[in-house]
């Protein structure tokens, strides 16, 4: 099945000091994030677009069949 996945954010990326921050609010939500790096950022992300797959038979359970 394919499903489509639809998210509307609105970022906002500040520098204090040495440091970058960010702020990501969900539009539809309203749920905020704040992040104290870009790579935390980066990380979030990653972790909102990941791809579930599905699941592997094992070798041992295709090995049956």
């Amino acid at each position: 099945m394919n499903e489509e996945r639809y998210n509307a954010y609105m970022v906002r990326i500040w520098q204090e000091g040495s440091s970058w921050r960010a702020q990501v609010s969900h539009v539809g939500s309203g749920r905020q994030r704040f992040f104290t790096s870009l790579g935390q950022l980066c990380l979030f992300w990653q972790e909102e677009t990941a791809v579930s797959l599905p699941q592997q038979h094992s070798q041992e359970g295709d090995a049956k069949q």
